[in-house]
């Protein structure tokens, strides 16, 4: 008995558990930083109440965003065929990772302007806090995603022996 699933048009297509991890990586992280782009640039108000307006930049933020990402995420994830990194594509997220940072810091002195100095003191001391601790975060994300290339790389490796081996045991 066949399936739904079962037709000429998926029997071709990949199933779900051999989509990379840097597929899905990029695309959710992709969708987040546009809905927060999108979120951010539709803010009008925050206090008393929150007031939330949204036009078509609230689109082409999210857009952005998206494209961003992805973009970034392509040039962190892009392997070379022999494994090596280039000085370019090095330059690249480091150029990008520096804009990115500081059109933050840019964005939080506009939104900073005009507060008394006992609060900017308290904001900008939970400002350092936070950045610590999403340093610590990405440190670790960083670790992981080393990781998890390693583990690709050598599972690559392990499958290519086994292809090629004739031995009974290794093709097992």
């Amino acid at each position: 008995m066949r399936s739904d699933m079962d037709t000429p048009e998926n029997r071709h297509a990949p199933p779900l558990a051999f989509i990379p991890f840097e597929h899905v990586a990029g695309l959710a992280s992709s969708v987040s930083m546009g809905a927060l782009g999108a979120f951010i640039i539709s803010v009008r108000q925050i206090n008393p109440t929150l007031e939330i307006v949204l036009s078509v930049w609230t689109w082409v933020s999210f857009l952005l965003a998206s494209a961003a990402t992805w973009w970034i995420y392509s040039l962190i994830f892009n392997k070379d065929p022999l494994g090596a990194e280039t000085v370019q594509k090095k330059r690249l997220v480091t150029w990008a990772s520096a804009a990115a940072l500081l059109s933050v810091f840019c964005c939080m002195g506009f939104a900073l302007r005009g507060i008394s100095e006992t609060k900017l003191k308290e904001v900008l001391s939970g400002v350092m806090i936070a950045m610590c601790f999403i340093s610590i975060v990405a440190f670790f994300f960083l670790k992981v995603i080393a990781f998890l290339q390693r583990d690709d790389r050598d599972n690559a490796l392990h499958q290519d022996i086994s292809a090629h081996s004739k031995h009974p045991i290794a093709t097992k």
